[in-house]
């Protein structure tokens, strides 16, 4: 069965990975992203070790969005911007997910 419902995403600098794949995704077909920025950290990791016990981690692919921004460092942007303050938080309120039910 199909259903016909509004799709909104939250993220915030805490969404990265196969996550934040998916929110490119949504971003592409201009659906409803609330919060703020995804991590900017998508790509497939390479390690080495160095020399000293020490581990160098990097990114070994490039990814872009759909309109040729770098995910890589900025991440995929928020449609509608909202960050919890100290004051919603410490009063135990969800900005990001009272700003997306206001979408529904």
């Amino acid at each position: 069965p199909r259903v016909q419902a509004r799709l909104i995403a939250l993220a915030d600098a805490r969404t990265r990975g196969a996550a934040e794949l998916l929110l490119a995704g949504f971003d592409q077909r201009d659906l409803t992203i609330v919060g703020s920025n995804s991590a900017g950290d998508a790509g497939q990791i390479g390690h080495a070790w160095l020399p000293g016990g020490w581990q160098l981690r990097f990114t070994t692919n490039e990814l872009r969005l759909a309109d040729g921004t770098q995910l890589w460092g900025h991440g995929v942007p928020a449609s509608v911007f909202v960050e919890p303050t100290r004051t919603s938080v410490a009063a135990g309120d969800d900005a990001v997910l009272d700003a997306a039910l206001t979408l529904v």
